[in-house]
């Protein structure tokens, strides 16, 4: 299937991608620090999010109203210890996140990954074979600076890399804390951490999708 872009957020601004020197062999220029927020696609947003609430007692960190996002999506950012969902749904039925829930159902559309220096990571990827989603963009407010770019994965995954530096904001610039009639947990937080994602790939092509990793990001096993 063709990868679908869903934008993250506003376009407060974009930076062009410098020129950056090939690694030498064997050597990978970027480090991934870890997960930094999964994004599910559902049909019914805040329904969703008062789920995840109540069960696994994750707590309402950010959102962005529809009103306020060029796509029209409602999206709620909820955390538990380091763990980050973005949950996010169309307010229109030709919106991205209401097309990618009506394809494939609820479920993880993007799983974002932290990284140090975003230019040459984009780049190394590139050269070893990643198609590039969204090139590097800048956003800023009053809480500092992020950088963003993607690309995509099997099926119609992606995954997009952000670049936070010392951003201190609640998630992404054009979010604001959630508004104060949105439910609470109301029990202790249930995990922690994200110990790892399982891809569910097309059958034959398992292998082709580790060595996909490997090339890209320098992953081993």
């Amino acid at each position: 299937m063709k990868p679908t872009a869903l934008d993250a957020a506003p376009d407060t601004g974009t930076t062009a991608r410098p020129a950056t020197a090939r690694p030498a062999d064997g050597a990978r220029p970027w480090d991934i620090d870890g997960i930094d927020h999964i994004r599910l696609c559902v049909g019914n947003a805040r329904q969703a999010a008062h789920f995840y609430i109540t069960a696994f007692g994750m707590e309402p960190t950010a959102c962005r109203r529809p009103e306020n996002n060029p796509d029209g999506h409602a999206e709620y950012v909820l955390t538990s210890g380091s763990v980050r969902f973005v949950i996010t749904g169309g307010g229109e039925p030709d919106s991205p996140a209401t097309r990618w829930a009506a394809t494939h159902g609820d479920g993880v559309s993007d799983i974002a990954l932290r990284v140090r220096n975003l230019d040459e990571g984009l780049a190394y990827a590139e050269r070893a074979g990643a198609t590039v989603l969204a090139e590097p963009r800048e956003e800023r407010d009053r809480h500092g600076t992020v950088r963003t770019a993607a690309i995509a994965t099997y099926g119609e995954l992606r995954h997009t890399l952000v670049e936070r530096g010392s951003y201190r904001g609640p998630f992404l610039p054009g979010f604001e804390a959630p508004a104060p009639a949105f439910p609470r947990p109301a029990g202790p937080r249930l995990f922690e951490r994200i110990d790892h994602v399982v891809g569910c790939v097309e059958l034959g092509l398992l292998d082709e999708w580790v060595d996909f990793y490997r090339r890209t990001m320098g992953f081993g096993t």
